[in-house]
């Protein structure tokens, strides 16, 4: 009796999980096939799953609402024309989905519909909110100047675009807004058609990633269009990440946001703005702004103005940071190229493999020889520009007639690049080249392979100086940390004062200027040549501390001299008076040191390295570690590495560490560790030796021990 109360206990408790355990089917949507045009208002609901058979238009007038939870599936190559509104609202817990047919049998592809376009001309509006759209051609296209707003949406998997921007022929401002949408994985994350205007696009909070060519492809014009103008202009970036695009294609072949204006004649990019955006890791230039007319009939001209960048991180491009150029050119005719109302403020650019900012300007007249290129009141103030592979800021003009003018360059920091610091370059071939009304101050440049560099041919006769260079510290520099030149007509005049000049190659020097450069007040010490002249060039150098309170060493007119060497007659570059005792703190060249935690370890097993005993006066910012085996840990602000070493032996590892002024410490010999690195025992030998125990073992058991007989 017992045993069948335990049975019917055990099935009842198995029926009760059986049932628990069992779901109730969901009903299936139905679905609905639909194609043709929409002539009235309409609701697409979520119970149903709507299959476009042929393309469907919404009339003008007529508005399409989809509620959240919806699906539309696309058969190939259809599309949902939009001409009236279309208001797609989903949630985050309900979205709405645009996808191919294709994915009931697991068979879509990039492509496979067309795609969702809007090109309403009356009071309409299109609305996408927490919608997802993939497999098309272009996700969205918008050819409309009325308002189209994309919000909290996934657009992926499109062969083109995952929105597509059409332009005008005309000036028209669009009102688009792309906020905080996910674009990935298509061939361009958002781009433009070829139309000679666009304009009235607004995109902030977007994370655009992993798109085959570029995350952002703006193109006004094309090399094939009849246009004599083109424009883009009115737009703001904001708040977007922007990274890993341009990596499908090979190297160089797309990158971060790429801006063109090309046209038969007039090529103009104004009104943008880049606000808090952080573009990492795109394979190309990150900010790519270029205009590019061309003409064989009309005066080229080429403008890029009124731009702003603030507070933008941009990092390890496999590019340039930030990259503007104005390049127009004009056979048989004039061509004018413009870069002017530009301002840089607080923007971080570091690790891209070019220079960190550029402005470039390069008009081609070939056959006049009347090319003329401009940049003017550009502001760079408080960015920092870092371990970028060329200059940290270049500023280039090059043409027949070429200017750099009221150009500042204030309080940025610029550390650790491949080439020069700051540069300022205005290269004429023919007729003139000036740079005036700049001024370079309050900058940190340090650790560079170049410091400050101005360069143009010639002095502009309106003005005193050319160039000014006030109160930075430029430390540490490979080669000079100020150098000013000129050509064969004369160069520019300069006015340096108040700077701190330590550590360079050559402190300041001057090649081919005109006769009334000062360099007063400063501080120079502790460079290999305090200051060279050379090629004629000519500066007052006197009431400056060189070093020593008995001034600079020259070895005829000055040998009783301490201080930091100098090399001219005593005329060309006069140092007398000189000051006795510096204007400004010295700084010490910091101290390393390197202590392991391990110095006898196996092979592959980690070892630290730590660093944090070592001394400034000021404070150690960037640290070098030599593993001794072929590697490094590159300039890191980390002060400690860990490492694994494959092979044994021993390895003489090094720290040199570098202060918060571009300093670096030399003293190598003495934070030498010899890392000695025990062989792993090896798997055979383990074998063997667990053979020859066992065999042991056998025998000791086998043998019997002696027996005592009575």
């Amino acid at each position: 009796m017992a045993i069948k109360k335990c049975f019917v206990l055990i099935l009842i408790f198995g029926v009760m999980f059986a049932l628990s355990s069992y779901h109730l089917p969901t009903v299936k949507a139905d679905l609905i096939f639909v194609e043709g045009h929409i002539t009235s208002n309409t609701v697409w609901t979520a119970n149903n799953t709507y299959r476009v058979i042929g393309d469907v238009v919404v009339d003008p007038g007529v508005t399409l609402l989809i509620e959240p939870g919806t699906q539309i599936q696309f058969t190939d190559g259809t599309s949902l024309i939009v001409s009236g509104s279309l208001n797609a609202t989903g949630n985050k817990s309900n979205q709405i989905t645009f996808t191919s047919s294709r994915v009931v049998g697991s068979t879509a592809f990039r492509g496979a519909w067309n795609t969702i376009l809007f090109n309403a001309t009356s009071d309409e509006k299109l609305t996408l909110e927490h919608v997802k759209i993939e497999y098309a051609t272009n996700g969205v296209t918008i050819k409309s100047w009325k308002p189209a707003v994309i919000r909290n949406s996934h657009i992926l998997n499109c062969s083109e675009s995952g929105v597509l921007i059409g332009g005008w022929s005309v000036l028209i401002v669009s009102s688009v807004m792309l906020e905080n949408n996910v674009i990935e994985y298509n061939k361009n994350g958002i781009s433009t058609d070829y139309e000679p205007v666009h304009a009235g696009v607004a995109i902030k909070g977007n994370a655009i990633q992993q798109n085959d060519l570029y995350g952002i492809y703006f193109l006004s014009g094309w090399a094939y269009t009849s246009a004599t103008r083109v424009y883009l202009y009115y737009m703001g970036f904001f708040n977007n990440r922007i990274s890993l695009n341009g990596f499908r294609r090979g190297m160089f072949s797309g990158g971060g946001i790429h801006i063109f204006a090309i046209s038969k004649a007039n090529a103009s990019i104004y009104g943008l703005t880049f606000d808090s955006n952080i573009l990492t890791s795109n394979n190309g230039t990150a900010i790519d702004i270029e205009c590019h007319p061309s003409s064989t009939t009309y005066t080229a001209n080429a403008h890029i103005y009124n731009l702003d960048f603030f507070n933008n991180t941009i990092e390890s491009s496999i590019g340039p940071g930030i990259y503007l150029r104005a390049n127009a050119y004009g056979s048989s005719q004039i061509a004018n190229s413009h870069i002017h109302d530009i301002s840089f403020t607080r923007n971080n650019l570091t690790k891209n493999c070019y220079s960190g900012i550029t402005l470039d300007c390069d008009p081609v007249s070939s056959t006049l020889q009347n090319d003329n290129a401009y940049i003017y009141n550009v502001q760079f103030d408080s960015n920092m520009l870092t371990l970028n592979g060329d200059n940290g800021i270049n500023v280039e003009s090059s043409a027949h007639n070429s200017s750099i003018y009221n150009t500042n360059v204030n309080s940025n920091t610029v550390a650790l690049n491949g080439a020069t610091g700051i540069r300022i370059y205005s290269y004429t071939g023919y007729n003139y080249g000036y740079v005036y009304n700049v001024s370079v101050s309050g900058n940190i440049v340090k650790a560079n392979g170049g410091g400050i560099s101005v360069t143009a041919p010639q002095h502009y006769s309106l003005t005193q100086y050319d160039v000014s260079v006030k109160g930075n510290i430029v430390s540490g520099n490979m080669r000079e940390g100020i150098f000013v030149g000129g050509g064969s007509e004369g160069g520019i005049i300069s006015n340096i004062t108040g700077n701190s000049v330590a550590y360079n190659n050559i402190g300041i020097m001057y090649s081919r200027t005109t006769q009334g450069n000062i360099a007063h007040y400063n501080d120079i010490y502790n460079n290999t040549y305090g200051m060279n002249v050379t090629l004629g060039a000519t500066v007052n150098a006197e009431n400056n501390y060189w070093g020593h309170s008995n001034g600079p060493y020259h070895p005829s007119v000055w040998p009783e001299g301490g201080g930091n060497p100098v090399n001219g007659n005593g005329v060309d570059l006069d140092f007398i008076p000189f000051l006795t005792t510096n204007q400004s703190l010295l700084n010490q060249r910091p101290t390393a040191a390197l202590v392991p935690d391990k110095t006898n370890v196996d092979l592959n097993e980690t070892v630290t390295f730590s660093a944090l005993g070592s001394t400034d006066d000021g404070f150690v910012e960037y640290y070098f570690f030599d593993f001794g085996d072929g590697t490094n840990s590159g300039w890191i602000t980390s002060p400690t590495a860990t490492h694994q070493y494959a092979d044994e032996g021993t390895y003489n590892v090094t720290v040199i560490v570098m202060d918060n002024l571009g300093v670096v410490s030399t003293n190598t010999e003495q934070v030498k560790i010899q890392i000695i690195v025990i062989p792993e025992f090896q798997q055979s030998l383990i074998l063997l030796l667990f053979m020859i125990t066992t065999t042991i073992a056998v025998m000791l058991y086998k043998r019997k021990p002696a027996t005592n007989k009575p």
